[in-house]
């Protein structure tokens, strides 16, 4: 429930509320350090103490003491808080949600979003969706400082066409493969085959490329509970593809809306088979001078639009002009909601019995954003589903 505190002077004392570290933390991070004193707060490392209302009594106690103004909030795939306990944060707290996978969580950010003042993604279509019923939004790119590529600014394109990533993403690898075999030299970096470069190490490694290679699909979300829609892939934009504009290197792309809406089709050329793919590689790397005009219009268009030093100062002056947010309790929680935070709450995690029956009991009793009927039928269908699970562990055990 939101307080009633009074409107506060803005202060630069500022959380990062996560669920655990992940390697874009400090390229975000970055960004508002020089504004903000910001401390991080890792969701699960409290839950294991003291449960989920411990995290809430925490954060609010944080608010008290360190007199904090403004909060970060990364809970994407984290569904188990959920917007009961984002609305326990108090009225003057400015809240910005990150929603960088918004392509196949929307659905879920979107509820959340309503108890923050703004939500930051890192694709525009997702911040269209927001602004088109009413939510406040932002683009915020996460791989779009030029300073991890300046050192490196000279360096010999030695590497005809280079792709890092995940290769088990969207049937990569056997892309990779039908490339290949098309006589084209592809050279590959993967975290699962030669381990996780430091970014300054990632950044020379473009900086060596004519060619950066990009993939758009997600993973597969056919099975996944968060996917609201009979969604099997989606076409995400990736942040590779300001990354090879800041390493002057040409960036052949796999079809992403964004893309188009950001570049057009000339500066990025797409393709959607290996067959396309192959002969945009094919006709690059024996035109150099086409490259070379790509790859600088990219290198331009990156720099004068999207670049760090053009996007932060406006976000910041966005953050610190948000009013006080109007806690207005949404009409309607989906169930499909509720469902997915009892579920995520009571059966994922470990945390004392105490901290888990303290859980328990707020969601039952005083997590008033859902309805009481859902509230009651989402813990009885979350029982129902852990006694299945030990029912097939019991059966496989004999």
């Amino acid at each position: 429930m939101c307080s009633s505190l009074t409107s506060l002077q803005p202060r630069s004392a500022a959380l990062f509320i996560s669920k655990f570290p992940q390697r874009w933390h400090e390229l975000f991070l970055n960004k508002f350090a020089g504004e903000f004193s910001i401390e991080t707060v890792y969701i699960h490392d409290i839950v294991r103490r003291n449960g989920y209302e411990g995290v809430a009594d925490r954060l609010n106690g944080m608010v008290r003491q360190q007199d904090i103004w403004l909060m970060f909030l990364d809970v994407e795939f984290y569904f188990a808080f959920g917007i009961d306990l984002i609305q326990t944060i108090p009225r003057h707290v400015r809240l910005v949600l990150t929603a960088f996978d918004d392509i196949v969580l929307h659905h879920v950010n979107y509820v959340n979003a309503l108890a923050c003042d703004l939500v930051l993604c890192a694709d525009p279509i997702a911040v269209m969706k927001y602004r088109e019923t009413g939510v406040a939004a932002e683009v915020c790119f996460l791989e779009n400082s030029r300073l991890p590529f300046e050192p490196h600014a000279g360096a010999i394109k030695d590497i005809d066409v280079l792709f890092f990533g995940d290769l088990t993403k969207g049937g990569r690898k056997e892309f990779l493969s039908k490339i290949a075999a098309q006589g084209i030299a592809i050279t590959i970096h993967a975290p699962e085959l030669q381990g996780v470069l430091a970014y300054t190490d990632l950044a020379r490694l473009m900086a060596r490329a004519k060619i950066v290679l990009n993939f758009s699909q997600t993973h597969d979300c056919t099975d996944r509970p968060e996917t609201f829609l009979p969604i099997e892939r989606a076409f995400q934009l990736k942040g590779r593809v300001l990354e090879a504009g800041l390493a002057k290197a040409a960036c052949v792309s796999e079809y992403a809306p964004s893309i188009e809406y950001l570049f057009g089709t000339e500066a990025v050329p797409m393709f959607r088979t290996a067959e396309e793919c192959g002969q945009m590689l094919v006709s690059l790397l024996t035109d150099e001078d086409r490259r070379i005009e790509l790859a600088e219009r990219l290198h331009a268009e990156t720099i004068r639009r999207f670049e760090e030093a053009v996007q932060v100062p406006f976000l910041i002056k966005t953050i610190q002009g948000l009013p006080i947010r109007n806690c207005r309790r949404p009409k309607r929680v989906p169930y499909y909601y509720v469902s997915l935070v009892a579920k995520t709450r009571f059966l994922q995690g470990r945390r004392p019995l105490r901290a888990w029956i303290k859980d328990l009991l707020a969601f039952l009793f005083r997590a008033n954003v859902y309805a009481w009927g859902q509230r009651w039928l989402a813990i009885l269908q979350a029982c129902v589903s852990a006694l299945a699970r030990a029912s097939r562990l019991t059966a496989r055990g004999n």
